[in-house]
């Protein structure tokens, strides 16, 4: 054993331990620890305990149709350039580009997806004189 008390989380929380310690005197109030303030003014809701158990929460997928697009437009075609996310209209990269386009493509035609709808990107953007090269 410790002169300063059980290092096993079983016994105790941190804070309290370290609570202790301070009330009886083994560690100076002025040396106490950085975090110990700001742990004692916002306590957690639940004390962490060792025997507490874990949550069951689950992580929900979040998939937009944006980066099923950009997923597919990497396999299919190859040096797109990559978009740059602190532009809001950012429209030099062929990657932009062709993710703004399947966006206008699904608005006027919801029901096209997979393969019907790159075939109709594709060729709007031939139109417009941007040429992807598609991977071998």
């Amino acid at each position: 054993m410790s002169a300063l008390g059980s290092k096993r989380e079983k016994f105790a929380s941190i804070f309290k331990r370290v609570d202790g310690l301070l009330r009886n005197g083994a560690i100076p109030y002025e040396e106490r620890p950085l975090w110990y303030d700001v742990y004692k003014a916002f306590p957690p809701r639940v004390e962490p305990m060792f025997n507490r158990p874990l949550p069951t929460n689950e992580v929900r997928q979040i998939l937009y149709h944006e980066d099923v697009d950009r997923v597919e437009a990497f396999k299919r075609y190859q040096k797109l350039g990559y978009l740059n996310c602190f532009k809001v209209a950012d429209n030099r990269s062929n990657l932009s580009r062709l993710l703004s386009k399947c966006q206008e493509v699904r608005l006027r035609h919801p029901e096209l997806d997979g393969d019907k709808l790159f075939t109709v990107v594709e060729e709007e953007l031939q139109k417009d004189g941007v040429l992807l090269t598609k991977k071998n």
